[in-house]
């Protein structure tokens, strides 16, 4: 989560790739810090940070500047040994560094036309030429033990949402999805790899498909009707829930159907294909007219069954607990706060809250938002 207001002393934070840990850069330096236990165990005031990446819970951190006075420069990308707080590796580019993901075995660097995949000694392994991607929308694969291969996604064609699916075992283009009619603005895999998650601009919808082109399995999860700038897509680590924050100042926390994937969210079969109406005709289908039919579709897609307001306008990360028993927000104030969701009741009961700006200092919280209204903090 980069945030671009000037004023704002949080220029970038993320979890790392289990939700174990908490990166912070600000405008004087970052800040990493555990979750449960919570507790800050790194910090460093080298000038502003506009993007700090942690691979799991190991010492190797990756730390691009912001540009401000007294910083590094945003087409520099380091890496970090936080154990023996030594600079490890520096790396100079023509244009600003958008976005750094990692997993055991790869470092991907985004720029707005170029891909550039590292080993974790960063090894350059290839250069992977893209259409224009100014937000530097990209996801990697996470879970290198499953023996799957490592794979990225990023978005095909700067005019629409198809995502593009490449092999960095094979360094060949794996498939090509056509997801959003609207451009792509998060793209999230799954714990086990075998799924993607995506959202556009407009932010109406979170689809979510199977990685595989011989996997069918695909659902449609309605976040709202308004548009919304979708911040975070997650899953939990069991795959049965998906996550994801806007600055409207929801989160919403969706339930995988049981059924498998047979059928989509949105009415559609596995194979992508429509419901065909009974009878051939759309009143058929609903036994009224067309415009229910049409009603109907527009209120398509699985719905939330839980969500948590934060405060409206501040940009937001989610997350979930090892057990999905608790959800973690990151808020662009630098607030971290811990949820329990009660999905029968729709409420949810603030359970901790943090000042990660204040190296994590306790705050004081509501026991009880009933319908996962955010009561905030006297």
């Amino acid at each position: 989560m980069q945030v671009s207001e000037a004023e704002n002393p949080v220029l970038y934070a993320n979890f790392n790739q289990d939700f174990t840990r908490i990166c912070i850069g600000t405008r004087t330096g970052f800040k990493i810090f555990d979750v449960e236990p919570f507790n800050l165990i790194y910090q460093t005031g080298q000038g502003g940070c506009s993007i700090v990446e942690t691979l799991f819970q190991t010492k190797l951190v990756c730390v691009v500047g912001s540009d401000d006075p007294g910083s590094c420069t945003a087409r520099r990308l380091q890496s970090w040994n936080i154990r023996l707080n030594g600079l490890i590796h520096q790396t100079m580019y023509q244009t600003p560094v958008l976005a750094v993901r990692m997993n055991q075995t790869h470092i991907v660097v985004v720029r707005e036309t170029i891909i550039h995949v590292y080993d974790v000694g960063m090894k350059l392994l290839a250069n992977i030429e893209t259409a224009p991607n100014p937000r530097g929308v990209l996801a990697l694969t996470s879970n290198v033990e499953s023996k799957r291969p490592i794979l990225i996604a990023y978005p095909s064609r700067p005019d629409r949402g198809d995502v593009t699916i490449y092999d960095l075992h094979s360094l060949v283009e794996k498939r090509t999805i056509p997801m959003h009619k609207e451009r792509l603005k998060v793209l999230q895999f799954s714990p086990d790899d075998t799924l993607l998650a995506t959202a556009s601009e407009t932010g109406s919808f979170i689809k979510v498909v199977g990685v595989d082109s011989a996997d069918t399995r695909q659902w449609h999860f309605r976040r709202g009707f308004s548009s919304a700038s979708i911040d975070c897509v997650s899953f939990n680590y069991d795959q049965t829930q998906i996550a994801c924050s806007s600055t409207n100042g929801t989160v919403h926390i969706f339930r995988f159907p049981s059924s498998g994937g047979e059928l989509a969210g949105d009415g559609s079969y596995a194979d992508g294909s429509p419901p065909s109406p009974a009878g051939g005709s759309f009143g058929g289908l609903l036994g009224g007219s067309p415009t229910a039919y049409l009603s109907s579709f527009l209120d398509s897609g699985i719905r939330s069954a839980a969500t948590i307001k934060i405060t409206p306008g501040l940009h937001a990360l989610c997350g979930f607990s090892r057990d999905s028993s608790r959800v973690f927000t990151v808020t662009s104030d630098g607030k971290f706060s811990v949820y329990q969701v009660d999905f029968g009741g729709r409420g949810s009961k603030l359970v901790q809250e943090r000042d990660l700006l204040m190296d994590g200092r306790k705050m004081q919280v509501n026991e009880f938002m009933p319908h996962g209204i955010l009561v905030n903090p006297q």
